[in-house]
C-alpha cells in the first residue's frame, strides 16, 4: 500500500508554483478570478499599461520549488508550505480585514505567512545568488581552514577530532557535498578535504526551510499592527509583497531592511485595506489609520519593491508614477528563456552534484 500511495504523489505533482499565493491575490479580485496587473518589464511600448488577468494565472513559474531526489521529481517544499504557512494564516488573515480582535496566535500565523513571502519570490532567489557568490568562497574557506586545524589537532594530541552531535537530518547534507581523500598527496603525506556546492535552487530551498524554521520567529517577538491607509486610499501589491525598510527620514530610506533591526520597518498589504505593519522596537496600536504622508511613502515602498507585476484592485494612475515600466525586448527575452531554461539547467546541476561529476 505504501508503494502505491507514493506513486500516486508522484503523479499529482505540482509543477505550476504561484510565488504569491492564489489566496492572497484573490482580496485584489472584484469577482475573485481576476486581478489587474501592471507590468514592470515589457517587450514593447506598445504593451497595456494594465491588464485583467486570471489571478491562476499570475505570480506562479514552472518548477520554481520542483525537487530533484535520486532522479524523481517532488514538490515536498510547497505542500510544506502550504500545510505550515499558508493554510494557517487564512483564518488569521479574514480576522484581520474584518476589523476582529486577534489574538497572538493569529498575530503568530500573520508574520510567519508574512515570513513565507519574503522569501519565496525570483527576487529573493535572484538576491540570494548575489550574495551567495559574493560571500559562499570566503565561508568555505574559512570553515575549511577550521576543520583543517582541527584534524592536525587531533593528529598532534592523539585524541579524536572535535565533532557536534548529530540529531536528527542535518540542514543543508543534501547541499554540500564533501570528500576526504587522506591519502591525496602521498609525497607528502598531506590528504585533502573539498567541499562542492551548487548556488542554485536547492541551495534556495534549503535556506528558506532553515531560515522560516529558525530564524523567523525573530519576528514574532515584534509589537505587530494592522495599518489603513488615508482617506479612502487603497494599497496594492506586487510579485514581491513584503518590504523592508531601513528608514532615515522623509525621502530617505533604502529597502535593504533585516528582520530583527530596531528602528526598521517591515510591511506587507493583507487586502486593499489592509496592511501588517512594524517598526521594530516600538509599542504600536494594534490597529490605526496612517497619515497622508506615510500612506504615499508606503505606497512608493511597495511599488520599488516590486520586482516584474504590480497587483491592484482596479487600475491605480500613482502606480505608473511610482514605479514607471521598462521598455527593454533585449533583456524582457532573456529573462524569458531563462525561465524557459530553469528547471532543465538547475536539474541538470542538482543531479550532477548527486552524482560527484
Amino acid at each position: 500500500m505504501g508503494t502505491s500511495s507514493y506513486e500516486s504523489d508522484v503523479m499529482q505533482v505540482t509543477h505550476d508554483n504561484h510565488f504569491v499565493s492564489q489566496s492572497y491575490l484573490r482580496r485584489w479580485s472584484e469577482d475573485g478570478h481576476r486581478v489587474w496587473c501592471y507590468r514592470i518589464l515589457v517587450p514593447q511600448k506598445k504593451a497595456p499599461e494594465w491588464e485583467l488577468r486570471s489571478v491562476q494565472g499570475v505570480a506562479y513559474q514552472r518548477d520554481l520549488y520542483t525537487s530533484l531526489v535520486g532522479g524523481q521529481e517532488i514538490d515536498e517544499f510547497e505542500r510544506w508550505l502550504e500545510a505550515e504557512f499558508e493554510t494557517p494564516a487564512q483564518n488569521a488573515i479574514e480576522r484581520a480585514v474584518h476589523g476582529d480582535i486577534l489574538s497572538a496566535s493569529d498575530w503568530e500565523r500573520l508574520v510567519r505567512y508574512m515570513a513565507t513571502q519574503d522569501l519565496r519570490t525570483p527576487l529573493n532567489y535572484i538576491e540570494s545568488i548575489m550574495r551567495w557568490n559574493d560571500q559562499l568562497p570566503e565561508i568555505l574557506r574559512r570553515t575549511l581552514d577550521k576543520a583543517v586545524r582541527n584534524l592536525e589537532e587531533a593528529k598532534r594530541t592523539g585524541r579524536k577530532p572535535k565533532t557536534e552531535p548529530a540529531t536528527g537530518k542535518q540542514p543543508f547534507a543534501d547541499v554540500f557535498k564533501i570528500k576526504v581523500d587522506p591519502y591525496a598527496r602521498p609525497e607528502t603525506k598531506q590528504g585533502e578535504i573539498r567541499v562542492e556546492v551548487v548556488a542554485g535552487r536547492r541551495l534556495w530551498l534549503e535556506s528558506q526551510c532553515h531560515v522560516l524554521n529558525k530564524t523567523a520567529q525573530v519576528l514574532v517577538s515584534h509589537s505587530w499592527s494592522i495599518a489603513e491607509a488615508a482617506n479612502n486610499t487603497e494599497w496594492f501589491t506586487s510579485d514581491h509583497p513584503v518590504a523592508r525598510i531601513n528608514y532615515y527620514g522623509e525621502g530617505n530610506y533604502d529597502l535593504k531592511g533585516g528582520w530583527g533591526k530596531k528602528g526598521g520597518n517591515l510591511l506587507m498589504p493583507l487586502s486593499p485595506k489592509h496592511l501588517l505593519f512594524t517598526q521594530i522596537g516600538e509599542d504600536l496600536p494594534n490597529r490605526f489609520v496612517l497619515s497622508d504622508r506615510q500612506t504615499s511613502e508606503i505606497q512608493r515602498f511597495i511599488a520599488e519593491r516590486a520586482h516584474r507585476t504590480i497587483f491592484a484592485h482596479k487600475r491605480m494612475p500613482e502606480v505608473k508614477r511610482l514605479r514607471p515600466r521598462q521598455v527593454n525586448l533585449e533583456m524582457y527575452r532573456e529573462e524569458q528563456e531563462a525561465w524557459r531554461n530553469w528547471h532543465s539547467d538547475q536539474s541538470r546541476a542538482e543531479q550532477d552534484l548527486e552524482e560527484g561529476k
